[in-house]
């Protein structure tokens, strides 16, 4: 098996050109390109036509989806291109990570591409325009695509919240109930992300008893409605294995969902940040395995390193329910949908 994200199809020529751009640049690039596509039913058939896998319908939650592919946190943090990105293809789609007050995040330059290892560093920390804007994002997305006849099942439309950098951690809770609140009834589930090694000390909300004092207020507000969204919490992939069991343990003791394997994994070389891409394959596929072996039931999202032909079925063997790419879309190009 080729451990490498080789671009596919008519990408082989663009992606040069577009490698000359600042990362962050070409992100925003073709994440507006989605949006104003997206927008039109011309531009959506199109990318339709153009992208999107066939059917392989699965469910999760109850609800079945197109497939099991979906489009991971981080790309579109402000629901900006959820059309578009429907139009893909994508068998559900995530959006965020949003924090209750809008935040800049951290400093520019904080993308960064290492095209010979296939990897992201990103030290992007939460930029965010805010739960209220992006609430109304999701309402018009909601809205529209009730009206729309869909000749296939929707895509599943997560919603990734965390807390904005000033919050100390003893008042987190408040953050993530805060956007429970506000975003809950526009999503098919909720990811609590606890995990970027972007914002500093919030992987110590994976430790038991923090853990266990953020989702509790989660859980409670939950049970006042009458729709049971499922949720889903977001770990880093740099705890040790028995550290990850335990936690997942925990997690399914407190009725948590599902979990999604995993978050970028902390590095300081050749930048500081988090590292995506290809180097995270093994790690997630034997980090999933782990998992789905010792708590069986538990739903598993995978995500880090995914992006070579075959994954969906590679990872549904290891006992992914669904998966998420990101950078390999990068480094491959957008036909990756039918090579997966």
């Amino acid at each position: 098996m080729s451990h490498q994200f080789n671009p596919i199809g008519l990408y082989t020529f663009l992606k040069p050109f577009l490698f000359l751009l600042p990362p962050e640049t070409a992100h925003k690039l073709s994440l507006y390109s989605l949006h104003w596509a997206g927008s039109f039913t011309v531009g959506r058939n199109l990318i339709q036509s153009m992208i999107a896998p066939p059917l392989d319908p699965t469910s999760i939650f109850g609800q079945q989806v197109p497939n099991r592919i979906g489009m991971a946190a981080g790309y579109d943090k402000n629901a900006l291109a959820l059309r578009g990105l429907e139009a893909m293809g994508f068998g559900h789609i995530e959006v965020g990570t949003i924090t209750p007050q809008p935040q800049p995040g951290n400093p520019a330059p904080r993308l960064h591409r290492n095209p010979k290892n296939h990897t992201l560093v990103n030290r992007l920390g939460f930029p965010s325009e805010g739960m209220e804007i992006v609430a109304k994002r999701l309402e018009h997305y909601r809205n529209h695509s009730a009206n729309k006849p869909h000749k296939v099942a929707r895509p599943l439309l997560g919603i990734n919240i965390g807390k904005n950098k000033e919050t100390p951690n003893d008042q987190a809770f408040l953050d993530y109930l805060s956007c429970f609140r506000r975003l809950v009834d526009f999503a098919d589930y909720i990811a609590i992300n606890i995990s970027s090694p972007n914002t500093p000390n919030l992987r110590d909300l994976q430790q038991k008893e923090a853990l266990e004092q953020l989702i509790t207020p989660l859980l409670d507000e939950r049970a006042k409605r009458e729709q049971h969204t499922p949720l889903m919490v977001k770990l880093s992939p740099d705890m040790h294995d028995d550290q990850c069991l335990e936690c997942v343990l925990q997690l399914s003791k407190l009725d948590i969902e599902g979990v999604i394997l995993s978050n970028t994994r902390r590095t300081t070389s050749p930048w500081s940040g988090g590292l995506s891409g290809v180097a995270l394959h093994e790690s997630t596929l034997n980090r999933v395995e782990m998992i789905k072996k010792e708590i069986p039931h538990m739903k598993i999202i995978a995500s880090g390193g995914i992006g070579l032909d075959h994954d969906v079925d590679r990872f549904r063997r290891a006992g992914a329910d669904l998966i998420q790419i990101w950078t390999a879309l990068i480094y491959r190009g957008p036909k990756i949908m039918r090579a997966l």
